[in-house]
């Protein structure tokens, strides 16, 4: 089962299984690479020195799933709690078998028009 999970401070958000569900998710695999490299005189090629990925942003796009008004708005509180903006945490993407992670700083979540028991969202994870 694929899912997401934003940690802060304890605090868990899954993305992909129960009352959050995605439907689209955009940047996972972009990214460039910033190489430091010196060159000698009376030396061929180049010794790198150091590698760092560059920042990239990813955009988790889903929906809240509640069984009436007040549930859709203790969950979207919930979220806005968690992904404050404020706070670095880390974003974990499980894959079944395998798990990646990485740091992430949240952007404040955009919530679309609520269609009855669901509330449309996108998060933006730089």
């Amino acid at each position: 089962m694929e899912y997401f999970e934003f940690i802060l401070d304890g605090e868990r958000l899954h993305i992909g299984m129960g009352k959050y569900m995605y439907t689209s998710v955009e940047g996972l695999n972009d990214g460039t690479i910033t190489r430091q490299s010196n060159q000698y005189a009376n030396m061929d090629g180049v010794e790198y020195t150091e590698s760092l990925y560059e920042p990239r942003l990813v955009t988790i796009n889903g929906y809240i799933r509640g069984s009436n008004d007040e549930e859709i708005l203790k969950l979207r509180q919930k979220m806005l709690n968690i992904l404050n903006g404020k706070k670095q945490g880390n974003l974990v993407y499980h894959t079944g078998s395998h798990e990646y992670f990485s740091p992430a700083m949240p952007d404040l979540p955009v919530f679309g028009e609520r269609v009855q028991n669901i509330l449309p969202f996108a998060l933006y994870f730089n």
